[in-house]
Parts: structure tokens; sequence; C-alpha cells
């Protein structure tokens, strides 16, 4: 459940383009980069 949430709120994070920083900047680069998808 606690995982799921977490997944969740990464989700959200991604789609309006706002990072907390370390994987999450990656994370954002390669979806602008190679168009991939966040969820």
């Amino acid at each position: 459940m606690g995982g799921s949430l977490i997944g969740l709120g990464m989700r959200v994070l991604f789609r309006h383009r706002t990072s907390l920083g370390g994987i999450n900047i990656l994370a954002l680069f390669l979806q602008q980069r190679h168009g991939w998808r966040a969820g």
C-alpha cells in the first residue's frame, strides 16, 4: 500500500515536471530527451 502511494506521488511529480532531486532529475531528463512516459 505504501509503495503504491509513493509511486503515485512520484508519477504526479513527473507529470507536472517537478523534482525532488536525485534520481528524479535523471527520470525527467530521460522523459524529455527520449519521450518516455513517466508512468
